[in-house]
């Protein structure tokens, strides 16, 4: 039995956010700890509460995606971080960034499914 799999997402806007919430309710052992619409909270709630991945959009009102999870990651090296994006030139990035994926939006099941089965490995 695989352990259980805490996730956070950043996600300014709320329809999507919600989307990759109930999404993320499908797939056994994912729980997801924090949904937030901005990256200070989701900083100080990383601080705050284990989380195994972090689901980030890249294009945020008041943040680069991007910097969020540089600083995720320089805090957190055992964190994997799981760029999403409607605009693909993003994908390419996500290296730069110490990204581990790159979810296309909307996010569907199966993509969701397969980076979050490949951080939950790299956890192990």
């Amino acid at each position: 039995m695989m352990k259980k799999f805490f996730v956070m997402i950043l996600e300014d806007e709320y329809w999507a956010r919600e989307s990759i919430r109930r999404l993320c309710e499908q797939i056994p052992n994912v729980n997801v700890v924090g949904a937030f619409e901005d990256g200070t909270h989701a900083l100080d709630f990383a601080h705050k509460t284990h989380v195994d991945a972090a689901i980030i959009d890249i294009l945020l009102p008041n943040n680069s995606g991007f910097e969020i999870g540089k600083t995720l990651k320089s805090e957190f090296p055992e964190l994997n971080l799981i760029f999403t994006s409607a605009v693909d030139a993003y994908e390419t990035q996500i290296m730069e960034y110490d990204g581990d994926s790159f979810l296309h939006k909307p996010v569907e099941l199966k993509d969701l499914q397969r980076a979050l089965n490949r951080s939950n490995q790299s956890q192990q």
